[in-house]
């Protein structure tokens, strides 16, 4: 059995490219990558990224929209790997 997930290639192409440049983004606004680091500015980053990202999504027409799940699953994942990455 197979229980690989796919996604439009639209999405792998033009989606999580954007919202990766928009969760950097948000992180260097919010003084992520400011010296002495602070997990707090870090996070502030990561959770303002997404907030952009879901204002933009309820912008788009609906047929170039994907899974909100997808947008607040990668936060959560870029949360925990950027701060792990630090240490």
């Amino acid at each position: 059995m197979n229980f690989m997930i796919r996604y439009p290639d639209e999405f792998m192409k033009f989606a999580v490219p954007a919202y990766g440049l928009i969760w950097v983004t948000s992180i260097y606004f919010s003084g992520g990558y400011d010296q002495p680091i602070k997990l707090s500015r870090i996070v502030r980053g990561v959770f303002s990224g997404p907030l952009l990202i879901l204002v933009i999504y309820d912008l788009v027409p609906e047929t170039y929209r994907f899974s909100r799940a997808l947008i607040l699953l990668g936060a959560v994942w870029s949360t925990l790997s950027i701060v792990a990455f630090r240490f």
